[in-house]
């Protein structure tokens, strides 16, 4: 079974009057794994089991605007830290 543990939504960029020029652009940005959540986990023997953690990123357009949403997601590793 899925189980969402942190389900968190950010802005951390607006553009100049609501318009996304041509190009390539980098949005540089930090957040805190919570303690509670354990490092990434993958197992594939007689059953199968697994801690995977994700990141989405939307780029949404204005509402005057008929397109749809730009997506993105990408599979994060999460490791403990060294005690």
């Amino acid at each position: 079974a899925n189980k969402k543990v942190i389900d968190w939504s950010i802005q951390i960029f607006s553009f100049l009057n609501g318009r996304c020029e041509p190009g390539q652009y980098t949005f540089p940005f930090v957040f805190p794994i919570p303690d509670f959540c354990p490092s990434s986990f993958e197992y594939n023997g007689g059953s199968t089991a697994s801690i995977r953690y994700s990141m989405k990123a939307l780029l949404v357009p204005l509402e005057d605007m008929k397109i749809a949403p730009m997506k993105f997601k990408l599979r994060l590793v999460i490791r403990q830290p060294p005690v």
